[in-house]
C-alpha cells in the first residue's frame, strides 16, 4: 500500500513538472520578444526628449534671442509687461463704459419714449429701482404668474403691494385692473398698494382706487419722480471715457455731436458712449377697451376677425383689425 502512494506521489510530481516545462516552453520566447520591445521604446523616448530639448534651446525669439521668449530678451519681457498692461485698461475701460451707461440709462427714464422702448421686465426693474430709491426694500415677484402684483415691498414696518403697468397714452387702465390689484392687497394682508403706469387711468378706475385707498400714479406724475431721483443736474456732468493706450480719463460734454478727443498724453480717444435709438414696442396685449378699460382680444365673426372687448357682455366696444 505504502509503495503505490509513493508512486502516485513521484506521478504527481513529474506532471507538475511538465506542466512548468511546457508553460516555459511557451512564454519564454514571448518575453525575449517583449524585452527588445521596450528597449527600442526606451530609446525612442530618450532620443524624443533629447532632440525636443535641441529645438527649445535652439528657438529664437522674434528679436533673435535664443529661447528668448522664456524669459532671456528682455524686449520680449517689456512687450508681455506691455500687454498685460494694455489688458488691464481695457477691462477697466469696460467698466467705466458700464457705469456711465447706466447712468445715461437713468437720465433717459425721464423720457416717455424711452420708457415704451423698453421691454416689460425691464420696465418692471426700472420702476422697482426707482421706489428703492425712496426708501423702499422690495422684492419683485415672478415675472409670470404673479399673483396680481409686481413687486411687495416694506417701508416703516408697513407692508406694501406694486403693480405696474407699460401702457402707452393711447391705452387706458380700467376698473377690472383695479379690482383684481385690490383683491391681491386683500389676500396679502398689505396696508397699501401702488399702482403705477405711463398712461392714465379710466375715471370709474380712479373712482375704485380712491374707494379702497390705492395709491395712482401715471405718466406725468411718474415722469416727475424719476426727475426727482435722477435730477437733470446729472446730465451737465460729462460722460467720462477711458484712453485704452494709457489709461487716461477723457470727458466728453456733448457725446451727440462730440464723438473723438485726445488724451492728456495725446492719444485720440473715440467716444463709446452713445443714447439708444427709442424703438417703441407694440404689443397685442397693451391694447385697452376705450370706453371700459378693460383689456381687448382678438376675436373672430362672421365679416372676420375684429377686437373685442374682454368684458363683454357687460361691454360690447368692437374695433377693426387693421
Amino acid at each position: 500500500m505504502g509503495i503505490i502512494l509513493d508512486d502516485i506521489k513521484t506521478l504527481l510530481f513529474l506532471l507538475g513538472y511538465f506542466i512548468a516545462f511546457i508553460i516555459a516552453i511557451f512564454l519564454l520566447p514571448l518575453i525575449w520578444f517583449l524585452i527588445p520591445i521596450g528597449i527600442v521604446i526606451s530609446i525612442i523616448s530618450k532620443t524624443s526628449d533629447f532632440f525636443n530639448s535641441l529645438n527649445e534651446s535652439e528657438e529664437l525669439c522674434p528679436h533673435g534671442i535664443e529661447n528668448g521668449i522664456s524669459g532671456k530678451c528682455e524686449q520680449c519681457l517689456e512687450e508681455q509687461k506691455e500687454e498685460k498692461r494694455k489688458l488691464k485698461i481695457k477691462k477697466e475701460a469696460k467698466k467705466l463704459k458700464d457705469k456711465e451707461m447706466k447712468r445715461l440709462s437713468k437720465l433717459l427714464l425721464k423720457n416717455e419714449k424711452f420708457l415704451l422702448s423698453l421691454s416689460s421686465k425691464e420696465f418692471e426693474d426700472e420702476i422697482t429701482d426707482l421706489f428703492k430709491e425712496k426708501g423702499f426694500e422690495l422684492e419683485q415677484t415672478s415675472y409670470v404668474n404673479d399673483g396680481g402684483k409686481d413687486a411687495v415691498g416694506f417701508k416703516n414696518n408697513k407692508k406694501y403691494l406694486f403693480e405696474y403697468k407699460q401702457y402707452g397714452k393711447g391705452s387706458i387702465v380700467g376698473r377690472p385692473d383695479i379690482q383684481k390689484f385690490h383683491s391681491a392687497i386683500v389676500e396679502e394682508e398689505a396696508d397699501k398698494g401702488y399702482f403705477i403706469t405711463i398712461s392714465r387711468f379710466s375715471k370709474p378706475a380712479v373712482n375704485l382706487a380712491n374707494k379702497f385707498g390705492i395709491r395712482l400714479i401715471e405718466g406725468t406724475e411718474l415722469l416727475r419722480m424719476f426727475e426727482e431721483v435722477y435730477p437733470t443736474d446729472l446730465a451737465e456732468e460729462a460722460f467720462k471715457v477711458m484712453c485704452l493706450e494709457c489709461g487716461e480719463i477723457v470727458k466728453f460734454e456733448n457725446i451727440e455731436s462730440n464723438r473723438s478727443s485726445k488724451c492728456k498724453n495725446g492719444h485720440i480717444v473715440e467716444c463709446n458712449i452713445s443714447k439708444p435709438n427709442f424703438k417703441i414696442r407694440t404689443s397685442p396685449e397693451n391694447k385697452i377697451c376705450k370706453l371700459c378699460g378693460s383689456k381687448m382680444q382678438k376675436r373672430k365673426g362672421s365679416y372676420g376677425k375684429f377686437w373685442g372687448c374682454s368684458n363683454y357682455p357687460r361691454c360690447n366696444y368692437t374695433e377693426s383689425i387693421r
